[in-house]
């Protein structure tokens, strides 16, 4: 028969309030850097539409060097 320690009994409360508060922490982070990537890439489509959309206004223009 196995008895348990007053001292044991005050740490296993502890213990697991120490691996739950760093399991959460660890998903909060992970869900603040997956929302800041996802925005990111997101935010880059846009920037690169907005590119191209410049880029096909000047297409009709020439802009030449060795005009005489």
């Amino acid at each position: 028969m196995t008895t348990i320690s007053p001292t044991n009994c005050k740490q296993t409360p502890a213990l697991w309030w120490v691996v739950t508060v760093s399991l959460c922490l660890a998903a909060l982070v992970i869900s603040v850097v997956t929302v800041n990537i996802w925005t990111g890439t997101k935010g880059g489509k846009i920037r690169r539409k907005k590119n191209l959309e410049q880029n096909d206004e000047d297409e009709d223009e020439g802009n030449y060097e060795n005009d005489v």
